[in-house]
C-alpha cells in the first residue's frame, strides 16, 4: 500500500497515511489541512472559541496573574482579593457598625478592642508588618494611648499613623490628634481604600 507523509496542521509533527485517503481527501477539498491524531483535529477546531490569556495585576494583593481578554475577565487574582477590593456603602456602613458595636461591648476596655481590632485588621499590615520587621524598627499595631487605639505607633521616634478610610469620623479623628499631640506624639493621617492591603509605598518613612 502506498503511503503519503503529511504534517499536521496543528502540533507539526508528521505521519504516513494512505495515499489513496490523502488524494481522495484533496478532491474533495483541495485546501484541506491534515492532522496527526483526533485530539489535533479538536484542539485545532476548538481553539478560535479560546479567549486571548492576558496578565493582570491585583489592585488589593499586587501579585501578577492571568485571566482570558473577554467580557468576564477577572479584576482580581482571588475570591478573597475580590472581597477585600470590592467595597460597598453597605460595607462601609457596616465597618462603622461593628466599631461602635465593639465600644459598646466592651466599654472603657481597650486592651480587649485592641485584640479584636488585631485579629480582623491583621491582614491589612502584611506588606508593613514586613517592611518594617526587615528594617529593625520597633512597631505596633493597634497602639493603644490613652482611651483611643491608633492604627500603627513607631514607638522608638514616637510616629503614630492613622489609616483613614471613609468611615472615619471628623470629630473623633480631631479628639485623637489632640491626645497624640499632648502626648508627645507626632500623627500622620493617610487617606487609603477601605478593605485593602496597605503598601509601605503611601507611607512617609523618611524619618526612618
Amino acid at each position: 500500500m502506498q503511503t503519503v507523509t503529511i504534517t499536521c496542521a496543528y502540533c507539526g509533527n508528521q505521519k504516513d497515511i494512505p495515499l489513496a485517503e490523502y488524494n481522495r481527501q484533496i478532491k474533495k477539498q483541495p485546501d484541506r489541512k491534515f492532522f496527526c491524531s483526533r485530539s489535533c483535529v479538536a484542539k485545532y477546531c476548538n481553539a478560535p472559541r479560546k479567549s486571548a490569556v492576558i496578565q493582570k495585576v491585583c489592585p488589593v494583593c499586587k501579585k501578577s496573574f492571568e485571566t482570558t481578554a473577554n467580557r468576564y475577565e477577572s479584576t482580581f487574582c482571588s475570591r478573597s482579593c475580590a472581597s477585600k477590593g470590592s467595597v460597598t456603602e453597605y460595607r462601609r456602613q457596616k465597618a462603622i457598625a461593628t466599631g461602635q458595636a465593639l465600644c459598646k461591648k466592651y466599654p472603657g476596655d481597650v486592651d480587649k478592642i485592641k485584640k479584636v481590632l488585631e485579629n480582623r485588621e491583621n491582614w491589612k499590615y502584611q506588606e508593613i508588618q514586613k517592611y518594617l520587621t526587615e528594617l529593625g524598627v520597633k512597631h505596633e499595631f493597634e497602639y493603644v494611648l490613652g482611651n483611643y487605639i491608633y492604627d500603627l505607633a513607631l514607638t522608638d521616634v514616637k510616629i503614630l499613623y492613622e489609616f483613614d478610610g471613609k468611615e472615619h469620623n471628623l470629630k473623633y479623628n480631631r479628639e485623637k490628634d489632640k491626645l497624640a499631640v499632648q502626648q508627645g506624639w507626632k500623627l500622620y493621617r493617610v487617606p487609603i481604600k477601605s478593605n485593602t492591603i496597605i503598601s509601605p509605598d503611601l507611607l512617609n518613612f523618611h524619618h526612618l
